[in-house]
């Protein structure tokens, strides 16, 4: 099968440098003020790659790793805290195309086959530089900020156009599910009379490429072993809510899985054990939510869980995320009773209230990968000790909202922590980096690493808004040089007033906690 599918990729490559003709480079327009700030921004991560858009008037250009990749026209929305745009694809570059695949096929275990296929296809195809193309829509988000920022919302396609991008995909998944067992030749093809089932229990639709979707389990089996096989035909996909409320008990997923869909194990209250395959690459929005899950068997292949994936399982404790995983989406592990947590060392974004809720998680260590902690992450858990990776740069609103942390030494290189990201904890010591020193906010305290650690303003009353709260709990601090305290009024006054007399030095900062009865609390540096 390995060697079909090299000549598969390379026919669909090289075929479209054959059968398209060659097109115009799409050239940037003068790029307006707002496109001069996006075009510095930096470059998006997608499954090992940097993809980067500049633009220019009603012109983009997506590169990828340097090179040309895509091209098209920008509709630009306005929104409060920034702008949707929408990219319509005009033109595609079929080498960059094919060498990019390549790459990702290459980090497939045995996928270095069809990686080189695809390498060699897309330096043919590279001679015919842009084709006309296409059906493809990229929709991203930009945030003013502080940071600002791109997230990649969507890309879709026109059905009506089956372009190389999908192609290539079919033949990476094709190779993806030859190589989970160690090859070819190792492919345990299951059908469904194998295991005591029936081709008959499983409702299916027919995809490109002659693959299976399972739409619908009309089986009675609760202890189930999915079949790779049904019809004469490979299941790669299990669709949105195919197994829903279905009274399983325990769940196989087979080497020939690529995707788990939305919902599709939702609601089974008896199901206590998963094991999902080394072939699945995506397991998406609420795919096990709600279940009774107390072992959790993640395959080496797994790059996203999305929303909600395995929220409400109130007796998983162990969750070992592998180093294939790049993104955890929002609200992924919520409300379980997680006890231990390994985070893989790829993992880049840990989405909103991820891990909310998990009171019996003490500690956590964030990999070097991690750039980004949105809101509420690990908020309501039981964490005491946070052990902070090397490449972190945002902490989201309430990240580590009500936990039991005591000290709270912040990891150089944070630019970024949001409001109240770190109320409700028990906070006495603190340590702040250097890179903290060049964020200034905007001298009305509404936002900052000062409020990071006081409660929300209180409603206003009959007699008008009551006076922010001012951080008492914390007794020893270690400041940059020239951190703006004069802009965080949360402090207390006399640290402020002790900082300035220090001339802004850096150094550890520790109050009196026995003062003088009658006077203010005074602080010294060590």
């Amino acid at each position: 099968m390995k060697k079909n599918v090299f000549f598969q990729c390379f026919f669909l490559v090289t075929a479209t440098l054959i059968f398209s003709e060659p097109s115009s480079i799409p050239v940037l327009g003068q790029p307006s003020l707002l496109q001069q700030g996006w075009n510095l921004l930096p470059a998006i991560p997608i499954a090992g790659n940097n993809l980067k858009f500049q633009f220019g008037g009603d012109t983009w250009i997506a590169t990828v790793n340097g090179e040309n990749f895509s091209a098209g026209t920008i509709k630009i929305e306005d929104t409060n805290d920034g702008s949707i745009l929408t990219l319509k694809q005009t033109h595609i570059w079929p080498g960059a195309v094919g060498r990019t695949a390549g790459r990702i096929a290459n980090k497939i275990p045995g996928g270095s086959t069809i990686g080189s296929a695809l390498n060699a296809a897309g330096t043919i195809a590279g001679a015919a530089g842009a084709i006309e193309t296409s059906g493809s829509v990229i929709v991203l988000e930009y945030k003013k900020g502080p940071p600002a920022s791109f997230n990649l919302i969507s890309i879709s396609r026109n059905d009506s156009s089956e372009d190389i991008v999908n192609s290539i995909n079919a033949a990476i998944h094709e190779t993806i599910i030859t190589t989970a067992s160690g090859g070819a030749n190792n492919f345990k093809i299951i059908k469904a009379q194998d295991i005591g089932l029936k081709d008959s229990d499983f409702k299916v639709i027919v995809n490109n490429y002659s693959t299976i979707t399972i739409t619908e389990y009309l089986g009675k089996t609760k202890n189930l072993e999915i079949p790779s096989n049904l019809y004469g035909l490979t299941v790669t996909h299990i669709g949105s809510n195919a197994f829903k409320n279905k009274q399983l008990t325990s769940v196989v997923i087979p080497d020939s899985i690529i995707v788990i869909g939305k919902n599709a194990f939702i609601g089974n209250k008896n199901l206590r054990e998963v094991t999902i395959s080394n072939s699945v690459i995506s397991i998406e929005e609420g795919a096990f939510e709600n279940n009774n899950i107390e072992k959790l068997i993640l395959g080496q292949n797994v790059q996203l869980i999305g929303k909600s994936a395995f929220k409400g399982n109130n007796n998983l404790r162990e969750v070992i995320i592998l180093d294939s995983v790049i993104l955890i989406e929002e609200e992924a592990f919520e409300n379980n009773n997680i006890d231990k947590l390994i985070l893989g060392q790829n993992v880049q974004i840990i989405g909103q209230n991820a891990f909310s809720g998990n009171k019996n998680l003490l500690e956590i260590t964030i990999p070097d990968s991690v750039t980004k902690i949105n809101k509420g992450a690990f908020s309501s858990c039981g964490i005491k000790n946070i052990k902070w990776g090397n490449g972190l740069l945002v902490i989201g609103e309430e990240a580590f909202k009500s936990n039991r942390l005591t000290e709270l030494i912040l990891p150089e290189g944070l630019i970024y922590i949001d409001s109240y990201s770190f109320i409700h904890n028990s906070i006495d010591t603190v340590v702040i980096p250097s890179s903290l020193a060049q964020y200034k906010d905007s001298g009305s305290a509404s936002t900052g690493f000062a409020k990071a650690f006081i409660p929300k303003a209180q409603k206003q009353t009959t007699n008008g808004p009551q006076k922010e709260n001012v951080i008492t709990t914390i007794t020893r601090i270690t400041l940059p040089v020239d951190v703006h305290l004069n802009n965080m009024m949360q402090f207390e006054k006399e640290l402020r007033t002790y900082y300035q007399i220090m001339n802004n030095t850096a150094g550890t900062y520790v109050k009196n906690t026995l003062p003088i009865p009658g006077s203010s609390p005074y602080w010294t540096r060590e």
